[in-house]
């Protein structure tokens, strides 16, 4: 199972997929963050290619772990291309992240401002309960 958690920066994608993570048992999922691909990947292109790159080389990994390793993989990324994260289309469950208040402020410069939400199978406004967004995914796609 891959599980899909894409939306702005600072939408709670990385705490989103960290709590995700541990209730679905961080020896049974991975999460593959977009931040921490960028610092191991050393992409800090924030461009339309740039962003593409990271989205590609996350799609790479979360197939591999998951169709050869038998792991289940939480991508957490920005990744506003509608037609990038079809690829995967068949292969996850895409969730796509909201959020309303305004304080949050991290990476606002890197705010992708031409956002492809697509048809995601959740929306999910992480502003509220935390544990709720985790339970309407693990809902979703049945675990536990």
């Amino acid at each position: 199972m891959i599980i899909y958690l894409y939306g702005q920066p600072a939408s709670g994608k990385s705490t989103l997929a960290a709590e995700l993570e541990f209730k679905l048992g961080e020896d049974r999922f991975i999460v593959i963050d977009g931040d921490n691909l960028r610092r191991i990947t050393g992409n800090k292109d924030y461009s339309v290619s740039g962003r593409m790159e990271n989205i590609k080389q996350a799609h790479t990994i979360a197939k591999f772990m998951y169709k050869t390793q038998g792991v289940g993989v939480i991508i957490s990324m920005v990744s506003p291309f509608e037609a990038l994260r079809r690829e995967l289309q068949n292969s996850c469950i895409e969730c796509y992240l909201i959020h309303l208040e305004s304080s949050r402020t991290k990476g606002l410069d890197h705010i992708c401002y031409e956002f492809e939400a697509g048809t995601p199978n959740l929306r999910l406004n992480t502003d509220q309960d935390l544990g709720g967004c985790v339970d309407a995914i693990i809902e979703t796609i049945g675990v536990m």
